[in-house]
């Protein structure tokens, strides 16, 4: 598996497709930061500031790299049938699989990173982590994330495995993102039923919605203190649903590709 693995990551780094993404991956948080009309100027922002603010708004952008990697990765053979190659050279279908499934997964928390940890990273070193979020929860925030991005992963991993051709599962991967969305927005405008941990769009965004604040006085200033701490609920829900729904797709995706051809 871990020769796979290898060969996988060679060819991203040879595939402008992939390194597209990557570089988007880091280019868009800063880009829509330039493009936000906020007032708050680049030499004030804070590393809290830039949590409370603007991670949110990026939820969507990181679901997109989600589908564009992960049907890339794990799809991308299957157009030329050369995945066929790694099970004549001795591979198990289990081993093929699970390479493709992990690099996946280990590939979009890596974007995570870039996307929502660099600029924060950045921001912090710049202007230090500001008074506007407890440091403590932010991390908590961000530790509970890695789940849904494994759920997720999990789950386009399988789909892609299904229909055995990287842009069609890129198109239907999109199509349920937007699905899901729209469902969302409808649930919640007509029924006021808020989604938090049902769908993994939904999830992402709320570990990131902050909804309470209060204003203080720090050094002159007034600061936009948010409440910050994670409910039992939602972290024990993200955790909980993440793992089996993530877990259980591996499991179909592993059976699948053992009763089929690839």
């Amino acid at each position: 598996m871990w020769n796979i693995m290898k060969a996988l990551g060679y060819q991203i780094k040879r595939d402008n497709y992939s390194i597209i993404v990557l570089i988007l991956a880091v280019f868009i948080p800063f880009m829509s930061l330039f493009l936000n009309d906020s007032g708050v100027k680049l030499s004030e922002m804070t590393g809290s500031m830039y949590v409370s603010g603007y991670v949110r708004n990026l939820t969507a952008f990181l679901l997109i790299e989600i589908v564009l990697l992960t049907t890339r990765i794990t799809g991308w053979d299957y157009n030329d049938k050369t995945i066929n190659y790694e099970i004549m050279t001795g591979h198990s279908k289990k081993e093929v699989f699970g390479a493709r499934a992990i690099l996946s997964i280990f590939t979009n928390i890596l974007v995570f990173g870039m996307m929502m940890g660099l600029p924060m990273l950045v921001f912090t070193i710049m202007n230090g982590w500001g008074k506007s979020l407890s440091l403590k929860n932010a991390i908590i925030r961000y530790s509970l994330m890695i789940f849904p991005i494994f759920r997720i992963t999990c789950i386009f991993v399988l789909l892609t495995v299904i229909v055995a051709n990287c842009y069609i599962a890129l198109v239907i991967g999109y199509a349920l993102f937007e699905v899901t969305m729209i469902l969302a927005m409808i649930m919640k405008e007509i029924l006021d039923q808020t989604f938090t941990v049902q769908f993994a769009v939904t999830n992402m965004e709320k570990m990131f919605s902050f909804s309470g604040y209060k204003t203080q006085n720090i050094d002159g200033k007034d600061v936009m203190v948010f409440e910050s701490a994670v409910s039992g609920s939602l972290a024990g829900g993200t955790i909980i649903v993440s793992l089996i729904l993530g877990i259980a797709a591996l499991t179909i995706g592993n059976i699948y590709i053992h009763h089929h051809d690839l």
